[in-house]
């Protein structure tokens, strides 16, 4: 059984009354300011709650079974502040992959003049063998199992598909699930389809960016429903007629991303769909209109 009992001793009963009457005022703006109502909807029942009574020159806070006063802080506090810590803990584990993966795909381009193709081709263009995720391997500190794999082979094969359950952390994202990432998938995708930077089978250069690379997306955590097998050369087709698809849905209303510059930034899928295509496409010459 969780109880609480607090208690502020005061030098007589004039201090009392007066941090009473402080500690009244400031629950009470706390309790009209629209992010706490937000993240705890009875902010009222709380403020009352925790309203100080008095005691002589002392005043006292308790919570307890009988009052309902511990109930309500494990429902309506404890509850949505570890809720609070989660998002903030997969916003911080997406920024950072994110990152990590566009700071690999600019050291593939130093070093091979071009960004990675999101597929690996056989030699007669079909099929697809693997994606640019086991391509960018090696520059995510994961040269060894890199090795491991056949590069002439699809990643369905006998082979490759051992390698599966070998997932680095990087791929793994905030939108699977536990079950899903243990089947190996990911959400972290490239676009694929017109103008993209992944609309061809070869890697794209710097300079074909026109755009800007700060203008342009990389790479996207899509929708948990579009989630692949992270060695599958399967991606994110890009429709200009409906760019939202497949990156936002009604539970969830924004999505992050890697521009081509290195920079992750949260997209809304209120935002402007034009601005949104504009940012798909790396060679459009279309201006980004300001929000």
């Amino acid at each position: 059984k969780f109880e609480m009992r607090c208690i502020a001793q005061s030098a007589d009963v004039a201090g009392a009354e007066a941090l009473q009457v402080a500690i009244s005022a400031t629950l009470a703006t706390l309790s009209r300011n629209e992010v706490v109502k937000q993240r705890f909807p009875n902010a009222e029942n709380l403020r009352q709650l925790l309203t100080p009574r008095r005691e002589d020159d002392r005043l006292v806070v308790a919570l307890t079974e009988a009052n309902g006063g511990a109930n309500q802080l494990v429902e309506q506090v404890a509850v949505p502040l570890l809720e609070i810590a989660r998002e903030n803990a997969l916003r911080a584990r997406t920024v950072a992959n994110l990152k990590h993966l566009a700071l690999a795909m600019h050291n593939f381009h130093d070093a091979y003049k071009a960004f990675p193709a999101a597929a690996l081709m056989s030699k007669s263009g079909e099929p697809k063998l693997l994606s640019w995720r086991v391509q960018l391997l090696p520059y995510l500190g994961e040269s060894a199992l890199y090795r491991q794999f056949h590069l002439d082979e699809p990643w369905d094969s006998d082979h490759n598909k051992v390698l599966i359950e070998k997932m680095p952390d990087v791929y793994d994202s905030a939108n699977v699930t536990v079950e899903m990432r243990q089947r190996g998938m990911t959400t972290y995708l490239v676009p694929v389809g017109a103008k993209t930077v992944f609309e061809k089978e070869a890697g794209q250069t710097i300079r074909n960016i026109t755009d800007g690379t700060s203008n342009t997306i990389m790479i996207v955590d899509a929708l948990r429903e579009r989630a692949v097998i992270w060695t599958r050369p399967d991606d994110l087709p890009f429709d200009p007629k409906d760019p939202l698809r497949g990156v936002v849905d009604k539970l969830n209303a924004t999505f992050w991303v890697a521009f081509c510059d290195g920079s992750v930034r949260r997209l809304a899928g209120k935002m402007n769909v034009e601005n949104l295509r504009r940012y798909f496409q790396m060679n459009d010459g279309e201006v980004i209109d300001p929000e």
